[in-house]
């Protein structure tokens, strides 16, 4: 396509194209446009092609007040001028804000929220891991598709998405409208929406810091972030991407320089014919005499070869095959020696070095075969060899001592992955265990308090809906009893026999009235020694058997004093 002019910044994919002129005056900008349409019109009729003009659209983009301009014709028809377009699935507009991006989002997962409605009720219907699975794999990842964009829009505006998950947990567990969203959070073990985007910035900068250096995302994003960056007396709400991430890497105490971003890219992938210079071992039987196996390979295949044993995933370090490469060249001048048998014990190693060229191959994978292929250039022969662990071999018993005792000492080895990589990826570690805590202790609740990270709550997946929806509203402390409906509604608040507050552990456990209902919970606590509280009763047991038990005995109270949960 003749999109070629150094003015004219082209955006194409399969058969949505879009290009953009930038400039000071618009009727130059609107000029260079109609040029450039002109020519796609005489490329796509060379090409036997041709464009839709009824679907070609236009849009002014600016801060200023934009005049009308003039208009622009594409096979002979007037393309319509719009203040807001869709592009590869984002909705952008001449203001450059995502609010209707949002508000088009959020419509069309509301309307697939319907769905969760058909398929569960209060009594009947799936459990909620199922249901948190269709949310996540139908709705979630709506919510979050370019969420990498959204970064720069305000918290005001991405927090109306927060209304769909908030809907699907609700859902998911019978939950009342009033019940706190970090206690929905803390039981399903799901992230805020915000959280996951930051996590989603951190990932995205961490694949561009990684990219190669010709790679068009440095261009287009990192030059001018660095300018930015220079610039500390522009002030502005918004943000790009890469200065969201630095804003997240500074509130943990990090920080981001874009200038190595240039200088940083990922280990090349091998050509074929390097590939074949590999030998890669993994066939080698086991059998109970191992060690005189071992042996008669060893004689056989290897003899001559320098023997070195590693232990397994975190000994193939760039610094432990520097020294490899040190002691090969000492050994050849010295004892004339410059073939090497490396033996590990762990299988995964060797064979993701034989097939290299897989899609999910790591970084430590290439940066291995890089540093094994300089070795052959260079003259050596290496084989690298899987052997069984732990069968009395003694090289692999020593290296495997040594990295017990390593680790026992506190010994850092160094990564693979460049600082900031490290940086980035401890940062997003602290984040999501603070914004768990954080949840937590907003909370407030007991329950959610107990827990030492974020996950879902084990014992719902063995109770029926009904005993789900009374046991989630009893644990949340949103639930059909006097102190609740006092609180809320303005309801007299008072047990209707006692004349006290009725609160949740009142009437699970002090009320006079119930106390032939409770027996079948008092006898099932004697049989399995438990002390009677309303913790236990409501599922937090030692063991996940007891658990369950305890909330079907909870429920089946409930019903009998027939009391409105």
């Amino acid at each position: 396509m003749p999109l070629e002019d150094d003015e004219c910044r082209p955006s194409i994919f399969a058969d949505d194209n879009a290009f953009w002129i930038i400039g000071d005056n618009m009727k130059e900008v609107v000029k260079k446009a109609q040029v450039m349409m002109t020519q796609l019109e005489h490329w796509a009729t060379s090409a036997d092609l041709e464009f839709s003009p009824d679907k070609t659209q236009a849009m002014m983009i600016s801060n200023r007040r934009i005049e009308t301009p003039e208009k622009l014709t594409m096979c002979g028809k007037e393309v319509q001028y719009v203040t807001n377009a869709r592009f590869l699935g984002y909705t952008v507009n001449n203001k450059m804000t995502g609010k209707q991006h949002v508000e088009q989002t959020k419509n069309s997962c509301i309307r697939r929220m319907n769905l969760l409605r058909m398929i569960s009720g209060a009594n009947w219907g799936p459990k909620p891991e199922f249901l948190l699975e269709f949310y996540t794999k139908y709705i979630r990842a709506k919510l979050e598709y370019a969420s990498i964009i959204s970064a720069s829009d305000c918290q005001s505006t991405l927090s109306k998405l927060d209304t769909v998950q908030n809907s699907a947990l609700r859902i998911a567990y019978g939950a009342r409208k009033s019940t706190p969203i970090g206690f929905m959070l803390s039981e399903s073990g799901l992230e805020d929406l915000q959280t996951r985007r930051n996590m989603h910035i951190l990932k995205y900068t961490s694949k561009v810091w990684l990219a190669d250096k010709n790679h068009p995302v440095k261009s287009l994003i990192v030059k001018p972030g660095l300018v930015y960056a220079n610039n500390q007396t522009k002030k502005r709400k918004n943000y790009y991407v890469l200065e969201k991430a630095e804003e997240l890497m500074k509130n943990q105490g990090m920080r981001l320089n874009f200038s190595e971003m240039l200088s940083v890219c990922n280990p090349r992938r091998p050509p074929p014919w390097e590939v074949d210079k590999l030998v890669c071992e993994t066939n080698f039987e086991e059998r109970k005499a191992i060690v005189p196996a071992f042996l008669a390979m060893k004689a056989e295949k290897y003899h001559g070869y320098l023997e070195i044993y590693t232990d397994g995933p975190p000994s193939f370090k760039q610094n432990s095959w520097q020294s490899i490469k040190q002691q090969s060249t000492s050994f050849q001048h010295r004892y004339g020696c410059n073939a090497f048998l490396i033996c590990t014990d762990s299988k995964s190693v060797v064979s993701a070095l034989k097939n290299i060229h897989a899609k999910n191959i790591t970084r430590e994978v290439l940066i291995t075969c890089e540093t094994i292929s300089k070795l052959i250039d260079e003259g050596s022969s290496v084989v690298l060899h899987w052997i069984p662990g732990h069968r009395g071999i003694e090289g692999n018993e020593a290296a495997d001592q040594e990295a017990k005792d390593a680790l026992a000492n506190g010994t850092s080895v160094e990564e693979f992955a460049p600082t900031v990589i490290n940086n980035i990826r401890s940062a997003m570690q602290q984040m999501r265990v603070a914004r768990a805590q954080h949840i937590q202790d907003v909370t407030g609740n007991m329950f959610a308090l107990k827990k030492t990270k974020l996950q879902p709550t084990k014992i719902y997946s063995k109770l029926s809906r009904e005993q789900i929806r009374i046991i989630f509203r009893l644990r949340s402390g949103h639930a059909g009893y006097g102190v609740f409906k006092a609180r809320m509604f303005g309801e007299d608040g008072n047990c209707s026999i006692c004349s006290v507050p009725e609160t949740r552990e009142h009437l699970l456990l002090r009320c006079p009235a119930h106390e032939q209902q409770r027996l079948e919970v008092k006898r099932y606590c004697r049989t399995r020694n438990i002390h009677l509280t309303v913790e236990t009763m409501l599922g937090e047991c030692e063991n996940i058997e007891d658990s369950v038990e305890m909330c079907k005995l909870t429920c089946s109270y409930v019903s009998k004093i027939k009391s409105v949960i």
